[in-house]
């Protein structure tokens, strides 16, 4: 038997549900849901963005950060910088939510403890009582699963931190120095001592052994620790070289207790590992191993900052763990990556860790789902790729050489046996031109991936770098050439004398290149000619100022230039004094301007008489004067520099960088009663950028009075207007805008007690129009508590009334056989008509919730085709099955 299932979300909005699905879309966390949805479709029409990696700093640890953010880039992603100096939780927190696109990955680099390169954690568990990174991966703030892969480099220092991200770039490179590559195919698993449950270790291994690692050619020891038993024997493992080593049973902040009264601890790994080059994976479903925020290193941490020996990373939790869930989590992790039960295979490691944590939340009854969410942490980069293979050679073949301009550039990727490889990852990358040259794609069946590419410049690298999961990267690089030489004669020019210079320009063979646009310019000059027959172009130049004039040289047919150079102008004074200051006055900022507000450039010159010329972030304009002082206003229309030029006829050109930067402030004040100062504790207060949709723009600040009425804006805000909303029942909604200025800024707030008004109407059936008798309840729109109920009546018309005062609320209409209508309403007038259509339902179903997993219960599987109609997700294949 089958039936069709329609579930209905009341007040949906399909336009903002697909905004936030292009904002948040990302093929990694497609295939990681595929994994997990009996039912998966992906969304229709979503175009495939990048894979987006966030990194968070401080300034200590910015040249570690660059490293991996330069390797990222090389491999294809798009990363996004973050230094947090100054930073609270909150305001990482609101940083990583509201990117656009939303990260795929984010990587925390620093140990909170750390006195250099601290980075805090997210707060405190509400289920785990301990810190823990898992709300900076929960975007939508409404519960505990993470939206996105987090890892977190535990360091005290940037050394520290090198040593780890080095660790990770080169495990990604396969250089393992003289280590070789046998070892990636021997694991460990280890089985801690305790009198009660050590069985259940053992069984969770061998699981993973004779169902996934075994199959797939592994050669796997398994260590049963003896009571009392010291770390001899896993230390042994360690230097001989595993890919794996999973551990499972008790465990503190230092140590895991392999012997219950014996353990393997930070000082043990730190003196007697000698895996040279041979970086392990190691594991621990054990107690308090990942407490980062402990007193010295903790076990977990330490792994991956040992040089050249230790962990690449750490999978482990803050604090105490349970054996049905770690037996579980163990499991799972292996499924992941090595079996094919669901479609796909992950082998990023934040990818696997995290698919166990989220099968415990959808296959399991337990109440510790949360708190293993806030536990488990990953120690390094969240998207390293585990090698699960001893790696093999992909064959790459592409253009040596490109030119300047558009144009397809294609890669072919084989392997030895020359078959076509298959989803490959492909970019192609030129530094000085990112991010307008960062062309990444996946190679097709065919072994192929075509990238439109614009090269800007001849003589820049670009890198060609090739990936794919079990195989040795391909690092090639492809020059930028023209096919064209030049001369350019005289060099040089004096000021204010007129000079003939005579530019040649040649082809690929030596012969003259004809329709060449040659472009010489500067601030004093803007010439143009073409080359003739010959291959050359006169061009008589007569400069003003000292300079160096650009001179520029593009093939009449394309868009890109062969060449690029400057000629000197000489013989220019210097000018005696000189000064170029900006302001901003509407947001009280100096030495700089803001982007979309009024600012004023001031100069002085000596000798007198001079022009001034603005140029940048979408200004461009000049003035001149007879005398020695001089100001431009203007409005800045991005951010950037501005270059600021004063021209005077003889004289070099002196220039200065006028930076365009966006500014902060805070903001506080006090929230009173309309004319007085009778303060209004509990009132609502949200700021939103000046014009935004409220609907589907999330507010920068929200926060609400005091019993004193007061109220403080914690974190800073970008200097500009905002329309501030503010909430109190009992008060008439205010709806201001405000100027938040640079530095401090105090801003008092007035509410005016609010009237009441009468809300009345019909509830009726949308066939008959007959009244109907219905439960009207209506809620508060601020807190959702339930303000009063009412009641219409089928004998009177399905009349209702009440009295409310102004405010809104959410009206919730329920009537036996029909469909519940739910609808905001404004109550600002002394009356107001609402009435409410009701539709009949089509049959009703009971669910009894008694399923707890045992045999002979009765389970929903439901099949469902997605399809978004409207506000609602019509299903179907709705079948009933006895576990």
């Amino acid at each position: 038997t089958s039936i069709k299932v329609k579930v209905e979300f009341i007040g949906g909005d399909p336009v903002k549900t697909e905004k936030e699905v292009q904002r948040n879309y990302s093929p990694a966390w497609e295939q990681f849901i595929e994994r997990m949805v009996l039912n998966y479709k992906p969304v229709k029409d979503v175009v495939p963005l990048p894979i987006y990696y966030d990194i968070y700093y401080r300034s200590g640890a910015e040249a570690v950060a660059q490293k991996i953010a330069d390797w990222k880039t090389q491999k294809g992603f798009k990363v996004r910088m973050f230094n947090v100096d100054g930073w609270t939780a909150s305001q990482i927190n609101d940083t990583i939510r509201l990117q656009s696109p939303v990260a795929t990955y984010v990587l925390l680099i620093g140990d909170p403890n750390s006195s250099t390169i601290d980075v805090p954690p997210s707060g405190t568990g509400a289920s785990s009582s301990d810190q823990t990174d898992l709300y900076y991966a929960e975007i939508d703030e409404s519960g505990y699963l993470p939206d996105l892969y987090i890892g977190r480099v535990s360091a005290m220092n940037a050394a520290e931190a090198d040593t780890a991200v080095t660790k990770a770039i080169r495990y990604e490179h396969a250089d393992f120095g003289s280590a070789g590559y046998d070892w990636l195919k021997r694991a460990c698993l280890i089985a801690g001592y305790d009198a009660s449950y050590q069985s259940v270790g053992m069984a969770t291994n061998a699981y993973c052994m004779d169902n996934c690692l075994v199959p797939n050619g592994y050669t796997v020891d398994t260590l049963v620790m003896a009571s009392g038993e010291q770390e001899t024997r896993v230390v042994q493992q360690i230097n001989a070289g595993r890919a794996w080593l999973v551990y499972t049973a008790h465990g503190s902040q230092t140590s895991w207790a392999v012997g219950y009264s014996g353990d393997f601890n930070v000082n043990e790994l730190r003196s007697q590992t000698t895996n040279q080059d041979m970086y392990c994976l190691p594991v621990g479903h054990c107690c308090l191993t990942g407490d980062y925020e402990y007193s010295s290193d903790c076990f977990g941490e330490t792994w991956p900052k040992i040089g050249n020996r230790g962990g690449i990373s750490y999978f482990g939790s803050v604090p105490s763990t349970y054996w049905d869930e770690d037996d579980w989590l163990q499991r799972r992790e292996f499924d992941a990556i090595y079996t094919d039960s669901v479609p796909g295979r992950l082998y990023e490691v934040a990818r696997f860790f995290q698919w166990g944590l989220y099968w415990i939340e959808n296959n399991t009854s337990s109440s510790l789902k949360q708190y293993y969410f806030e536990a488990y942490h990953v120690f390094n980069d969240p998207s390293l790729d585990f090698w699960t293979d001893i790696p093999d050679t992909m064959i790459v073949t592409h253009n040596p050489v490109v030119v300047p301009g558009t144009q397809n550039f294609t890669v072919t990727v084989t392997d030895e046996n020359s078959s076509p490889l298959e989803n490959a990852l492909v970019c192609a990358w030129i530094p000085s031109e990112d991010p307008d040259i960062h062309e990444v794609g996946y190679t097709d069946a065919s072994g192929q991936v075509v990238l439109t590419i614009s090269p800007a410049s001849a003589g820049e690298t670009m890198y060609v770098t090739v990936t794919k999961h079990d195989f040795f990267p391909v690092f090639d690089t492809v020059l930028v050439v023209v096919p064209a030489s030049y001369t350019i004669d005289p060099e040089s020019v004096q000021v204010n004398t007129p000079t003939n210079v005579t530019v040649t320009v040649q082809d690929s063979t030596n012969n003259p290149y004809q329709n060449v646009e040659i472009h010489i310019f500067g601030y004093g000059v803007d010439l143009y000619d073409t080359t003739d027959a010959t291959g050359q172009a006169i061009l008589n130049v007569d400069a003003p100022y000292g300079e160096y004039l650009t001179v520029k040289g593009r093939d009449i047919n394309e868009t890109y230039f062969l060449f690029t150079d400057s000629i000197k102008v000489y013989g220019a004074s210097d000018l005696t004094s000189w000064s170029i200051t900006a302001t901003c006055d509407t947001l009280n900022v100096t030495d700089k301007l803001v982007p979309n507000f009024p600012g004023v450039v001031s100069s002085t010159v000596n000798p007198t008489g001079y022009t001034l010329d603005l140029q940048g972030c979408g200004i461009d304009t000049s003035a001149s004067t007879s005398g020695g002082t001089l100001d431009i206003g203007v409005v800045p229309t991005t951010t950037g520099n501005v270059t600021a030029a004063i021209l005077k006829s003889g004289y070099n050109v002196a220039t200065q960088e006028i930076p365009v930067e966006r500014v902060k402030g805070l903001l506080s004040g006090f929230v009173y009663e309309a004319g007085s100062t009778t303060p209004v504790s509990g009132a609502e207060i949200k700021g939103y950028p000046h014009g935004a949709d409220t609907s589907s723009t999330s507010p920068t600040f929200s926060v609400n009075s005091s019993a004193d009425g007061s109220y403080s804006v914690s974190d800073s805000v970008y200097a500009d207007y905002y329309d501030v909303y503010v909430k109190k029942f009992g008060y008439i909604s205010l709806d201001t805008m405000i100027l938040v200025k640079y530095g401090n800024n105090t801003k008092n707030l007035y509410l005016t007690p609010a009237p009441s008004g009468i809300v009345y109407g019909r509830v009726y059936d949308g066939g008959t129009g007959n009244g109907i008798t219905a439960t009207i309840r209506i809620y508060r729109t601020d807190n959702d508590s339930l303000y009063t109920t009412v009641y219409s009546d089928s004998l009177n018309n399905g009349d209702y009334s009440v009295t409310l005062p102004y405010f809104d609320y959410r009206f919730l209409v329920t009537a036996y056989h029909y469909q519940p209508i739910t609808r905001v309403v404004s109550v600002g007038a002394d009356s107001v008509n609402e009435d409410f259509k009701m539709t009949p339902t089509e049959g009703n179903i009971l669910v009894i919730d008694d399923y707890d997993g045992g045999k002979g219960d009765i389970w929903l599987d439901i099949k469902a085709k997605e399809k978004v109609v409207g506000g609602s997700v019509e299903a179907g294949g709705v079948k009933l099955a006895s576990s």
